[in-house]
C-alpha cells in the first residue's frame, strides 16, 4: 500500500470509530447495477436484460427497488442501465410508488465502470452507499437495514451466507486435488455497504488491469476490513432462466408466512 493510501486508511479508520448507531441520521443511496449483457438467462438469443423480465407478475428490477424505498435508511437509489434500456427502465420507475427519488445512470464496458458511473451520480450529502446487483430481486428491507447498520458500526459491510457444502480444489483436468476446510468460509453477496469517503479512496487506487467482479474486492485490496453480515441464502442471483422459478417459489413461501 502506497504513503498517501497508508494516510487515508488511517484517517478514515479514526473516523469509522468515532461513529456510533447515531450514524442512522446519515444521507444513505444504493446503486443498482442494471447493465450487464444476461448472456447466461437468454440462450433464445433475445437480447433483453435479465432485470427486466418478469417474476411473479412484476419486472425483476422492481423488487430491489421497493426493498430500498422502503428502507429506513436509503434516501435515494441509483440505476446504473444498458443505454438500450435506459427509457423503458425510467417508465417502469415512474409508474412505480415510491418515497425516495430514483435517478438513472448509464452503464459501461465493465461491471466496475458501471458501479463507478452510478457512485458519481450520488447525492453529495451521501455518507454511506450501497451496492447492489438488479439481479438479486429478492433481497429485503430488513436485510438492507442491517447491512446499513454494519457499515454504520464497522465502515463497511457485505451480505454473505455462511458455507455449509464441502469444498474441494480441482486441478487443471478438473479431477480433486485438495479438501478445502470450510470454517470461516462465506460466499458473498450485495449489497455491499461502504463509507461513500471509504469507496471512493478505494477506487482512485484500485488495480486499472483487474477486473473486479464485486466492490468488496476492490476496498480490500485498498487495506479496509468489511463485516460480513449472513443474511441466509435466499437473496439468490439470477444467472439461468430456472433461477426465475426457484425466485418465485420463494416469494410465495415468504407470501404464506407473513
Amino acid at each position: 500500500m502506497n504513503s498517501g493510501l497508508t494516510k487515508a486508511t488511517v484517517n478514515l479508520k479514526k473516523l469509522i470509530s468515532a461513529f456510533s448507531y447515531a450514524g442512522k441520521d446519515f444521507f444513505c443511496s444504493a446503486v443498482i447495477t442494471a447493465a450487464g449483457s444476461s448472456t447466461r438467462m437468454n440462450t433464445d438469443g433475445s437480447n433483453i436484460s435479465k432485470q427486466l423480465l418478469e417474476l411473479d407478475g412484476k419486472p425483476v428490477l422492481s423488487y430491489s427497488i421497493t426493498a430500498f424505498n422502503d428502507s429506513k435508511y436509503c434516501k435515494e437509489i441509483i440505476v446504473v442501465v444498458k443505454a438500450s434500456e435506459k427509457d423503458e427502465i425510467q417508465k417502469l420507475i415512474a409508474g412505480m410508488k415510491l418515497d425516495i427519488p430514483v435517478k438513472v445512470a448509464v452503464g459501461a464496458g465493465t461491471r466496475a465502470q458501471s458501479v463507478k458511473n452510478g457512485f458519481l451520480t450520488v447525492s453529495d450529502k451521501c455518507k454511506y452507499v450501497a451496492i447492489h446487483d438488479g439481479a438479486r430481486p429478492l433481497i429485503t428491507a430488513q436485510a438492507i437495514d442491517r447491512l446499513y447498520e454494519a457499515a454504520f458500526r464497522h465502515g463497511a459491510a457485505c451480505a454473505a451466507t455462511k458455507v455449509s457444502d464441502s469444498m474441494k480444489r480441482a486441478d487443471k483436468s478438473g479431477f480433486i486435488s485438495a479438501t478445502v476446510d470450510r470454517d470461516g468460509l462465506y460466499a458473498v453477496q450485495t449489497p455491499q455497504v461502504f463509507m461513500k469517503d471509504m469507496y471512493s479512496a478505494s477506487v482512485a487506487v484500485m488495480d486499472k488491469a483487474r477486473e473486479y467482479t464485486d466492490d468488496c474486492a476492490i476496498v480490500s485490496d485498498a487495506g479496509f476490513r468489511i463485516k460480513l453480515v449472513n443474511i441466509g441464502c435466499d437473496n439468490i442471483k439470477l444467472t439461468v432462466k430456472d433461477d426465475i422459478s426457484l425466485s418465485e417459489m420463494l416469494l410465495k413461501a415468504r407470501k404464506e408466512n407473513k
